[in-house]
């Protein structure tokens, strides 16, 4: 009988207790144990780290929160100017102030002067542009502009 730490040799090498059947049993069994951890170290990196991993799911969430806000503040903004409109197309001041600083247009009676600085606008004598309506053409001042108007 063979004791269990006699040396045996088996194809040229020589190992202690190889013949053992509980030892080789149990090495077998640790080998499939540590290829278990590495499996699952492996899915789980693969978890974290992946196209699908937490790591993705963790950027989405965060962008989907940021999309939230931008759209609860593009909400807010255009409460904001729904209530705008609302009130410009109730209230005749704002209409009036947009006529007359936009439009230049003034109101019957009224008479509207046109200071303009030195240099600025055009070559036009000052006379001319005090007299003229801000809506005036070349044809209103009876400039001939070389077109034929049939």
């Amino acid at each position: 009988m063979v004791g269990r730490d006699e040396i045996m040799e088996r194809d040229g090498r020589a190992e202690v207790g190889a013949g053992d059947p509980v030892r080789l049993q149990r090495r077998g069994r640790r080998t499939w144990v540590v290829l278990a951890w590495l499996l699952v170290g492996a899915a789980a990196v693969g978890a974290v780290v992946g196209d699908r991993g937490l790591r993705e799911v963790w950027r989405r969430e965060l962008e989907l929160e940021r999309t939230l806000a931008e759209a609860a503040a593009l909400r807010q903004a255009n409460r904001d100017l729904e209530a705008e409109i609302d009130w410009m197309s109730r209230d005749p001041r704002f209409a009036e102030r947009v006529a007359r600083e936009d439009l230049g247009m003034a109101k019957a009676g009224e008479t509207v002067f046109i200071i303009a600085d030195e240099g600025v606008g055009s070559n036009a004598p000052a006379d001319r542009q005090a007299d003229q309506s801000p809506f005036a053409t070349d044809d209103d001042a009876g400039l001939d502009t070389g077109l034929a108007v049939e």
